[in-house]
């Protein structure tokens, strides 16, 4: 049987340039601004308001800096569970498909040999989340093939690569 490749983390190549580049960028005002702000402050004692705008800045690069680094860290670290080959593979036919569609339900969710799969396109784990309403091909009984890792902290089982027959 030909499977076909619907989803595959390593096809990914997620790099660190957006929000990087805005973290850089941002650290170089900053850096102009307390410099500008600590020689107002020795001219002039209401200078606080320089102050305080640099610190601002300071955070906003904090907080691009720690997505950036969040997100490059999850798709790091499932790109090393496939190079450590520390994934498990399972195959068979796609019972009990919950979609997204359902008024009440903010997941989808599905069952292959006793085994559920659980995604939320709202989170960004990195893994696969492509659900019914973005195109999605996979049914009730479709036939497929998934790379999977089971996190340990939340039982949860992150799709790393996902093949099915069409």
């Amino acid at each position: 049987m030909d499977y076909k490749l619907l989803f595959f983390i390593k096809d990914i190549n997620y790099k660190m340039d957006g929000f990087g580049w805005v973290a850089l960028i941002l650290l170089i005002l900053f850096i102009l601004t307390i410099n500008v702000a600590i020689k107002e402050h020795k001219k002039d004692t209401k200078s606080i308001n320089s102050l305080f705008i640099a610190m601002l800045i300071f955070f906003i690069i904090i907080i691009l800096g720690l997505l950036s680094y969040s997100d490059y860290y999850k798709y790091s670290k499932l790109v090393n569970i496939i190079d450590t080959k520390s994934y498990k593979i399972i195959e068979g036919k796609v019972h009990s498909y919950d979609t997204m569609y359902k008024f009440d339900k903010k997941h989808e969710s599905f069952i292959i040999n006793n085994i559920r799969f659980d995604y939320r396109p709202a989170y960004n784990t990195g893994a696969f989340s492509l659900i019914k309403g973005e195109g999605n091909p996979i049914e009730e009984g479709s036939l497929v093939r998934l790379w999977y890792f089971q996190q340990k902290e939340s039982q949860t089982n992150l799709i790393l690569k996902f093949e099915y027959i069409p």
